[in-house]
């Protein structure tokens, strides 16, 4: 159940695929709520890492080319309806969401 009173992310995974494979871009997206104290990091890595860890094997899968990465906050009141988790360690809990 999610809680009103936890943070959220959203980190977007984004491939820029040439022209001559696609016209456009494949995104996905990782919503996280922070249960509690995360260590502070100016880059975000600790939440760009948990959201990779539950995506790798997809991206590998389908054959995506190296991505740009973000990290942003999310509200509560912004949030898709997510469903069952795809990862919950220590006090992150990632939902995959197609963006």
């Amino acid at each position: 159940m999610l809680d009103r009173n936890s943070r959220y992310r959203k980190v977007l995974f984004e491939e820029h695929m040439p022209i001559e494979r696609t016209s456009k871009s494949r995104i996905l997206a990782v919503i996280i709520e922070v249960t509690g104290p995360v260590h502070a990091d100016p880059k975000d890595l600790e939440m760009i890492n948990f959201a990779y860890d539950i995506l790798k094997m997809r991206i590998m899968n389908e054959g995506w080319a190296p991505t740009g990465k973000s990290v942003r906050h999310i509200g509560f009141d912004q949030l898709p309806i997510l469903g069952t988790p795809a990862k919950e360690e220590g006090n992150l809990v990632g939902w995959i969401v197609e963006a």
